[in-house]
Formats: C-alpha cells, structure tokens, sequence
C-alpha cells in the first residue's frame, strides 16, 4: 500500500546523484533516434496531412501539462517505501513499453497515439525526478548550479549529436520497427541504474502541507517578479508554427531524402550545444533583455527565411535548397538557445529553495500548454490555409503569419525591464536559487523542425 513519505539522498550518494541526473538528460537526447522514424510513420505509413500530424502531437503533450501533479506525487507519495528511485524504475520501463508498441503493435493511429502517450508520461516523470535531484544537489549554491544546468543541458546537446544523423542513416537502411526496438532500449539504462540509487528517509509529511505547498506554488507564480516571464514563456511556445508543414513540403515537394533530414537534423543539434556553450562563455553576464531583444532581432529575419524556399527565390539567388535549408536552420537553433536562457536564468534566481521541483513543475506545466496551444494552432491555420501532403500555395502565407506570433513576446520586454531594475525586492519566502530550475526550460525550447518523442 502506498504511503505518505519523503525521500532525500544521501550526503555519500551525491555523485550517484548527479550520474543520475545526467543520464536522466542524456537517455532523452538518444530517444531522439526514433523522431524521423515517427514523423515518416505517420506521413508514409498513416497516410496523414500537415494538419492531422499537428494535432496528433498535442495529445503525447499532455502529460507535461500536469507537471504539477507529478512533481507532488513524487514529493509526496511512495512507492514501495521508495520515492524517487521507484519513479524513476517505473517510468523508465513505461517509456521504454512505449517505444516497443511502437514497434510490434499492429499499425493503427490509435495504437501509436498509445504508445506515444506512454513515451511521453514516462519521460515527463523522470524528468521531473532529475529536476528535483537537481534542486537538492544544488543547495543554493550559484556557481555550482549554473555548472550543473550547463552539464545538464550539455548532455541531452551530445546525445542528439550522436544519433541526429543515424536518425536519418538508419531510415535508409533498417525499418522503422528495427529503429523503435534500438530506441526502447535506451530508457532501460535508468531502470537498471536507478535500482542502485540509495535514499534516506526524513520526517514524513501530513497532507495539510501538500496544500500548503500547493498555495504557496500559487502566489509565487502569480507574483510580480515572476509573471511578465511566465507570460513571456508562454506566449513564446503558444504561438502556431509551420514546423509539420515544412516537414511535408522538403519530404513531398523537395524530395529531401531520410539520409539529408538525419544531416539536417545533425546540424541542429550542433547548433543548439553551439548557443548554449555561447550563453555560458560569453554573454551570461549580460543584461538579459538586451540579450533577448538583439537575439530575437536576428532570430526573426531567420525563422521568415523559408519563405524563400518554398517561393524558390533561393534558385534565382543561385542558392541550393538543401544548402539553404542547412544555414537557415542552423542560425535559428543557435540564436534560439542563446535567446532563451538569459531569461529562465532570471526565473531560477527568485525561484523557493523549499518548494523544490513543484514551482518548476508548474511553470513547465504552463510551458506545455503553450506547446499544446501551438500544435493546435499549427492544425488549425494550416487547415484553413488548405495546405495538405501535396498543396503547399498556401505555404508562404503561413510562414509568415507564424512570424507574426513570433514578434508578439517582445511586448512584454518593458514590464520584465521594469522588474528587472527593482534589485532584490522579493518576499522573504521567495529565496533565491541557482540556475538549476530553468534547465528543463531551456532543453525544451528549442524550437526543432522536427518533434522529438
């Protein structure tokens, strides 16, 4: 029967700790392996159009909405007289159930948005387990939490570089099943390795505390100092994108090739560990929103670009399309990276030392529906601009009205200017924190052409 208890580890364990945390980031960066081979699964073998895949990928989302949720349920509740180590063994198992449906489960769309389900709430709680072991690592030590967001973060770049390309490679010569076994076997690496993680238990707490806990998660995010930057976020991720769309018209249109989507997808990964080891090295001590504002000044003009693919104005220019496509997308991963973590890096300083992995939770719960909002926007402009697997006359039109949603967040810069100039008024509950609580933020926002899952 479960129990109402709390786990900390211990002082001896802090390294397995720490191995835990990495490989927590690293196991989802190689999952990624799988992410063409579900994007094909639904274009070649569903037979699907843009808006249909669109709107599909907002259900696997939901899980992450209720981050919240997880983040008590594993604050707050045992399994098996274990807290974290047990969430980590089951849901690890879960993900990696989810990827073998994927592969020997007769094919049906109700069968895949299952197993994509699965993946999804598997990878949700374990991710929200290494926040927390994050958190504790940490104890309000700066220097230390921005070496271990930057590790953390860095983990998750490498294993997409690692298997960016075979994601694609592979496509040309195994099936997809073949590529769904390889890809379950990964979330097994922590089912194994969490089974020696070593917990000590403390005072147990009494349900009165979880709704404390709970109010308290309330008024912080509701906060002056925090809400112009949950706004930020969530106008960021909620806006629709031409991502599926895009996808379809290089694949269908262009006829770009598994072998060139794996590169493609290769230089993306490069480009995202290229703006993070850029913020960490050279403008984490600049002010924020001028960091943001120039980034997004660049980021802008380069997420239009395609626009000049799909009117083919890049032959007129003498310009490849794969070449194009290559140095476009390039430039957008780096500057996007660099563009969002100034941000969630002042969200980690007012961050609670004692609420642990919930207000993160929270805050990327509302991350997440943003997400769901965009996949559901995507589905519903790219409908109604009567783009389907093979009429792309519409594309452009597309393109740029989803440039439009992208220049919205700038209209929140003055008020997070205005917080910003306030130095260190923040209510005594709210203690400040490393950077440990943005990393999931950062990892997230990547704004990849192709969806990862």
């Amino acid at each position: 029967m479960n129990e109402l208890h709390t786990y900390d580890t211990s002082v001896e364990s802090d390294k397995f700790s720490e191995f835990i945390i990495y490989l927590v980031s690293f196991t989802e960066g190689l999952t990624s392996l799988a992410s063409l081979s579900v994007c094909y699964l639904f274009k070649d073998d569903l037979k699907l159009s843009p808006p249909e895949v669109s709107i599909i990928f907002t259900i696997p989302a939901l899980p992450w909405i209720f981050r919240i949720l997880i983040a008590f349920c594993i604050d707050f509740i045992s399994i098996a007289s274990s807290n974290r180590r047990s969430y980590l063994m089951l849901f690890s198992a879960l993900q990696a159930l989810g990827y073998l449906g994927l592969a020997i489960v007769p094919l049906s769309l109700f069968a895949c948005i299952i197993s994509l389900v699965l993946i999804s709430t598997g990878c949700a709680f374990c991710t929200t387990v290494a926040e927390g072991l994050v958190v504790k690592n940490i104890g309000g030590n700066s220097r230390k939490g921005c070496e271990i967001i930057g590790d953390f973060m860095t983990a998750k770049a490498v294993a997409n570089l690692l298997v960016a390309y075979f994601s694609g490679y592979l496509l040309e010569y195994f099936s997809k099943t073949y590529i769904f076994v390889v890809t379950a076997t990964f979330p097994l690496m922590i089912t194994v390795s969490s089974f020696f993680m070593n917990e000590k238990p403390t005072v147990p707490p009494k349900w009165p505390g979880l709704e404390t806990q709970f109010n308290r998660v309330l008024i912080f995010l509701s906060s002056p100092q925090l809400l112009p930057k949950v706004l930020y976020i969530f106008l960021y991720t909620a806006g629709p994108d031409y991502d599926d769309a895009l996808f379809f018209y290089c694949t269908n249109e262009l006829h770009f090739d598994a072998r060139f989507m794996g590169i493609l997808r290769l230089s993306y990964a490069i480009a995202s560990l290229l703006g993070v080891q850029l913020y960490r090295r050279f403008f984490w001590k600049n002010k924020f929103n001028k960091v943001i504002f120039i980034s997004n000044m660049i980021t802008i003009p380069l997420y239009i670009s395609p626009i000049i693919l799909v009117t083919r104005l890049n032959k007129k220019l003498h310009i490849s399309d794969k070449m194009f496509f290559l140095s476009g997308g390039f430039l957008v991963e780096a500057t996007s990276e660099i563009q969002i973590l100034p941000l969630l890096s002042r969200i980690a300083q007012i961050c609670p030392c004692d609420l642990e992995s919930s207000v993160l939770a929270a805050m990327l719960s509302i991350r997440s529906i943003g997400k769901v909002i965009c996949n559901s926007l995507s589905a519903m402009m790219s409908y109604m601009f009567g783009i389907t697997a093979n009429n792309f006359k519409q594309l452009p039109a597309f393109i740029i009205v989803c440039s439009i949603f992208v220049i919205l967040p700038l209209l929140l810069l003055p008020l997070m200017e205005k917080e910003h100039d306030q130095q260190g008024n923040y209510n005594e509950t709210f203690i400040p924190l490393s950077e440990s609580e943005s990393l999931q933020f950062c990892e997230e926002n990547i704004g990849m052409p192709i969806k990862a899952y």
